[in-house]
């Protein structure tokens, strides 16, 4: 069930979120829905024991991505390897 609520919230914030929902195809009530629930989720996970592991690899999709190429991602991995 769906209920309405009235935030206020920065207009700089807003636009940006606006601009992020559409270039998403997702509506702003609908993003921002996810988000709390992605609290929600965080919170009831935290009280569960995990093993450390568990935790670095869902924490995986957190991180930025590289843009670098193959080659240069390659490259790179030698160097550290070798040097």
């Amino acid at each position: 069930m769906s209920s309405k609520l009235t935030l206020s919230i920065d207009r700089e914030v807003i636009e940006y979120a606006k601009k992020y929902a559409k270039d998403n195809y997702i509506s702003l009530s609908k993003m921002i829905e996810m988000y709390l629930r992605s609290l929600l989720e965080k919170s009831s996970l935290e009280k569960t024991k995990i093993s450390p592991i568990t935790k670095e690899l869902s924490n995986l999709h957190r991180k930025k991505i590289s843009k670098k190429n193959d080659k240069e991602l390659l490259v790179e991995a030698l160097n550290n390897r070798y040097s």
